[in-house]
C-alpha cells in the first residue's frame, strides 16, 4: 500500500509538472504578423539567464509592383542593458537563435528603409530547459522533467520549423502571383503599343501614296505645260520640278533638231 501511494504520489506530481510545463509552453510562445512602416518593435520577456531564445520572420505581403523583388528589412535585438544581441541587414526573412544573456525584457526591431509598408510573419520562443536546482528533490522526478523539458524543446523546434515554412510558402505563392500580374500588364502593354505603331505605319503610308500620287500628276502638267509654254513666262519652284523642265525642253530641243536635220536632208535631195 506504501509503495501503491508513493507511486500514486509520483505521478500526480509527474502530471502536475507535465501541466505545468505545457502552460509554461503556451505562455513563453508569440507568433504575431506586424505591418513595418518605418520601424517596429515587439517586446518579450526572458525570466532566466541562458535561456534559448529562438524564432523565424518572413516577409510575407509587399506592394512592390515594378520592381523584380522585395529589397529586404532589417532585423535587431536589443538586451534589457541596451546591447545588440543579434542583427540581421537586408533579408526577407530568416531564423534566429542565441543564448539570453541575462534575464530582462527583450526588444525585437524591424526596419523598414523603404516607404512601401510590408507585412512580416515573426514568430518567437523562449526555451527553458530546468537545471538540477530547479527540479524537486525527489530523484525519481530529475530524469523525468528534463526528458520533459528536451521533449518540449524538441516538439517547439518542430513547430517554428513548420510555421517558418508556412510563412515562405504564403511569400513564395505571393510572389508568383505578382509575377503573373506583371505578365499580364506588360503583354496587354505591348499588344497596345503595337496596335498604335501598326495604325501609325498604316497612316503613314497612306500620306506618302497620297502625296506621290500628287507629286506624279503634278510632274505630267509640269512637263506638258513647259513644253507649251515659253520659258519666261513659266516660274517652277524646287530641285525637283527643274530638272522635270529641263528633261522636258531637251527632248523638244532633240525633235526639233531632228525634224531641222531631215528638213535639211529633203532639201538637198529635191536640188
Amino acid at each position: 500500500m506504501e509503495g501503491s501511494g508513493r507511486i500514486a504520489r509520483c505521478g500526480r506530481s509527474t502530471y502536475a509538472l507535465l501541466g505545468l510545463l505545457l502552460f509554461s509552453l503556451v505562455s513563453r510562445t508569440s507568433a504575431l504578423s506586424v505591418t513595418v512602416n518605418d520601424v517596429e518593435c515587439v517586446y518579450e520577456y526572458v525570466l532566466y539567464e541562458g535561456d534559448t531564445v529562438s524564432g523565424n520572420f518572413v516577409v510575407v505581403d509587399h506592394d512592390i509592383f515594378w520592381s523584380s523583388d522585395h529589397p529586404g528589412i532589417d532585423f535587431t535585438v536589443t538586451s534589457p542593458a541596451g546591447n545588440t544581441v543579434h542583427t540581421l541587414k537586408g533579408t526577407s526573412g530568416d531564423k534566429f537563435e542565441f543564448k539570453a544573456p541575462r534575464s530582462g525584457m527583450y526588444k525585437f526591431c524591424f526596419h523598414n528603409p523603404y516607404s512601401t509598408p510590408e507585412t512580416v510573419s515573426f514568430y518567437i520562443h523562449v526555451g527553458h530547459i530546468p537545471t538540477e536546482h530547479d527540479l524537486a528533490k525527489d530523484e525519481h522526478l530529475d530524469p523525468i522533467n528534463v526528458k520533459i523539458a528536451e521533449l518540449r524543446e524538441a516538439l517547439e523546434s518542430v513547430t517554428a520549423e513548420q510555421k517558418y515554412l508556412k510563412a515562405r510558402d504564403a511569400r513564395h505563392r505571393h510572389t508568383n502571383e505578382s509575377t503573373r500580374r506583371r505578365v499580364i500588364f506588360y503583354t496587354v502593354a505591348e499588344y497596345i503599343v503595337l496596335a498604335l505603331v501598326s495604325g501609325l505605319q498604316i497612316g503613314f503610308l497612306i500620306v506618302i501614296t497620297v502625296q506621290v500620287k500628287e507629286e506624279t500628276v503634278a510632274g505630267f502638267v509640269i512637263i506638258y505645260l513647259s513644253v507649251l509654254v515659253p520659258q519666261n513666262s513659266l516660274m517652277i519652284p524646287g530641285f525637283r520640278w527643274r530638272l522635270m523642265v529641263s528633261a522636258a525642253r531637251r527632248r523638244r530641243s532633240q525633235r526639233m533638231g531632228h525634224r531641222m536635220r531631215r528638213s535639211g536632208s529633203a532639201a538637198d535631195g529635191v536640188a
